[in-house]
């Protein structure tokens, strides 16, 4: 397998290589590269949210989310459970 720095999944599975060697900043730096040659890649995306989540950006787990459910068809369900753990850490946010 040889890597095209046009094909965004070149960039989805280095993020997940990034990943398994726990190198978050590298794997968002790929995870970003994937989204910015397809946006609507599904995977990344969900990624992205978990990582943001575990560095707690609610915001950018939101911004992220509204745009996972425009484009999800096969992680659609992944995102329930990312809102659910949203609601459970920032109880705040409830109120609005």
């Amino acid at each position: 397998m040889f890597f095209n720095p046009k094909d965004a999944n070149s960039y989805l599975y280095l993020a997940k290589i990034y990943n398994q060697e726990e190198n978050q900043r590298k794997e968002e730096y790929n995870l970003e590269t994937t989204l910015l040659i397809e946006p609507d890649n599904e995977e990344a995306l969900l990624m992205l949210m978990k990582i943001a989540l575990e560095k707690s950006n609610y915001e950018k787990v939101k911004d992220l989310s509204g745009k996972f459910v425009k484009v999800c068809k096969n992680l659609c369900d992944e995102n329930k459970d990312i809102q659910e753990s949203l609601k459970n850490i920032e109880p705040e946010n409830n109120e609005s």
